[in-house]
């Protein structure tokens, strides 16, 4: 069973119009639908936006659902130098660049010992990295293809200053308010997870208007590569 978060409702539009057979289930305040894409069984969850909103419906997802597989689909931020809107970021690895210890002696973004000195990073399962950089292939040309650490944090990244400190400090190529979380969430449970986010974009004082001009086109950019690995999966 594959588990598929999305934070808003244009990050899930598409694939829930994708759906097959669909159950519309109801945990709490959360709705879950229940179904197949491409005949592989999921379930597909609006979070919201957030680290504790995502974290909560991935454990969810987990305990409820027994999804062993957790894709974290949607739009962000670009952070690397060169990234375009429209570029696909495969999150081979994750921070949550907000965490501060740095008053008793953490680096930032470091949340656990035994090494104060770095930031906590969680990586993503290599097998998942690989099949979304097939099924991005297929959408896309190579250029507008990229992998490498998305910084996840409870701020909309609009200004220069703090792009360029994610860029220094973890050589982030994206940013975003959810996928770190879910990440934290699968490796506390065992269970393959990857981030896979569309730029809506480039993190800087234009980042409103940008996202509120490519939104959609870029969140359906990010689920058409979802459905595309589905078809390919086994």
């Amino acid at each position: 069973m594959w588990g598929i978060i999305g934070a808003m409702e244009s990050e899930i539009a598409l694939l829930r119009a994708q759906i097959q057979h669909e159950q519309e289930i109801c945990c709490g305040n959360k709705v879950f639908y229940r179904g197949s894409i491409a005949g592989q069984p999921v379930v597909l969850t609006q979070s919201g936006m957030g680290k504790v909103n995502a974290a909560m419906c991935a454990q969810m997802l987990i305990d409820r659902f027994d999804v062993k597989r957790l894709v974290n689909t949607g739009i962000a931020g670009g952070i690397a130098c060169g990234l375009h809107v429209g570029d696909i970021v495969i999150g081979d690895a994750s921070l949550q660049h907000d965490f501060d210890l740095t008053p008793v002696g953490y680096a930032k973004a470091c949340m656990h010992g035994p090494d104060k000195s770095k930031p906590t990073i969680f990586r993503a399962d290599a097998a998942l990295v690989a099949q979304f950089q097939a099924a991005a292939e297929k959408v896309l040309p190579a250029e507008k293809i990229h992998r490498g650490l998305i910084a996840t944090g409870d701020v909309f990244v609009s200004e220069r200053s703090m792009k360029l400190e994610l860029r220094k400090l973890y050589d982030a190529y994206a940013a975003e308010m959810e996928g770190g979380a879910i990440a934290q969430v699968a490796e506390e449970n065992g269970i393959a997870a990857v981030i896979v986010r569309c730029i809506s974009d480039l993190a800087d004082e234009n980042a409103h208007e940008s996202i509120d001009h490519f939104e959609q086109i870029v969140a359906d950019q990010s689920a058409r590569i979802l459905i595309k690995m589905l078809e390919a999966a086994e």
